[in-house]
């Protein structure tokens, strides 16, 4: 997957620097030409007792960003293509301390906040040790956006925090794979620090979830977003747009891509731990 993501960010955006974190054992399997920094993370920066832990690397995003000098950057999940180039997303980002893809906000009294759907509010304003009044947001992390600033220094030191306390198993309403999902760690300190890390507005759409409530057309899709996310499983991410996965690479480089079908099955949440 990571391949296929450098392949389409090289091709629609040559000029972006593209900067990998990746386990030892996995860095066989990549074309470091395609990057322009390989770091290598070790099993036990992702993994605890219970197998692969995503929050525990995750949950160092802007830490890992800023150990290799970055001033500011889109960190992107690699289970997504570029279907744009993103010169016009990067000049929209600018300025901003943290941005990601808010999909509902609420207070603790919101019957419903979209997307918020690891734990009751109940939970998160008890574990985070809230305010009434906070907002929360429920968002989708397969992109953020990061500046080394004050805010987002602070934000490091709040999420490495809760990583070492710990979030207990027992507050989750439903299971991703026997983990802790880090959006439940960003959006509780998000809410704690009173953020709200809406996108600001650019020429495009910035990421395409192929869900059964999105009524995108493939051609609209090419047209009109940044990024094409497969996210979860194939359950989740509808036919269409795995082809439309497959298409598009093929158009990059007919040759040299991963087909979706040789990678869906062996994501975190296909493959029992």
């Amino acid at each position: 997957m990571v391949h296929n993501l450098a392949l389409s960010l090289r091709h629609h955006s040559p000029d972006v620097k593209v900067h990998l974190f990746i386990s030892d054992y996995l860095q066989q399997f990549i074309q470091a030409d395609k990057f322009d920094t390989v770091q290598t993370i070790q099993e036990d920066e992702f993994t605890d007792h219970r197998g692969i832990a995503p929050a525990k690397i995750k949950a160092r995003v802007y830490e890992l960003g800023r150990s290799i000098g970055l001033e500011m950057f889109l960190y992107l999940d690699v289970d997504a293509i570029i279907l744009n180039d993103l010169t016009s997303f990067f000049t929209a980002l600018k300025g901003h301390d943290i941005a990601t893809e808010v999909l509902g906000t609420g207070n603790k009294d919101s019957k419903s906040i979209n997307y918020s759907i690891w734990a009751t509010n109940e939970n998160i304003w008890n574990y985070f040790e809230l305010k009434d009044d906070d907002t929360l947001c429920g968002i989708q992390s397969s992109w953020m956006y990061f500046e080394r600033s004050e805010v987002c220094d602070k934000l490091q030191e709040y999420l490495t925090w809760y990583m070492l306390k710990g979030i207990p198993y027992w507050i989750l309403k439903q299971q991703w794979n026997n983990a802790i999902p880090d959006e439940l760690i960003y959006q509780g300190v998000f809410a704690k620090m009173g953020l709200i890390p809406n996108k600001p507005p650019s020429e495009k759409k910035t990421i395409l979830f192929g869900n059964k409530r999105n009524k995108e057309t493939p051609e609209s899709a090419e047209r009109d977003y940044y990024i094409l996310s497969i996210y979860g499983n194939d359950k989740l991410t509808q036919k269409k747009w795995l082809k439309l996965y497959d298409r598009h690479l093929s158009e990059i480089d007919r040759m040299n891509y991963h087909p979706q079908d040789m990678l869906m099955r062996d994501k975190f949440v296909s493959t029992p731990q």
